[in-house]
């Protein structure tokens, strides 16, 4: 399985804050992962294997983007109430 294919294009005129466009891109991209949940039902294997399969390809999506995570949410909790929006 191969993580989304699609590539997110953002204007940085359109959000307010910096954090809006994380929030945006991790909400499109959980999106993307969930149209994929909705077929799980058109499978023929075994219950097991195909929800072992999706958390997986979940995780693999999830993958080129940990690194980021890590900055992101230790910016975050390093600065404290400074970067909560006001």
């Amino acid at each position: 399985m191969q993580a989304p294919a699609r590539i997110f294009h953002f204007s940085y005129d359109y959000f307010a804050a910096k954090e809006d466009i994380v929030v945006a891109f991790l909400v499109e991209f959980e999106k993307q992962i969930q149209e994929r949940a909705l077929r799980l039902s058109e499978s023929a294997r075994p219950l097991e294997r195909v929800l072992t399969d999706f958390v997986l390809y979940h995780l693999r999506a999830k993958e080129p983007y940990h690194g980021f995570v890590r900055v992101f949410l230790g910016q975050m909790f390093s600065a404290g109430a400074a970067f909560i929006p006001g």
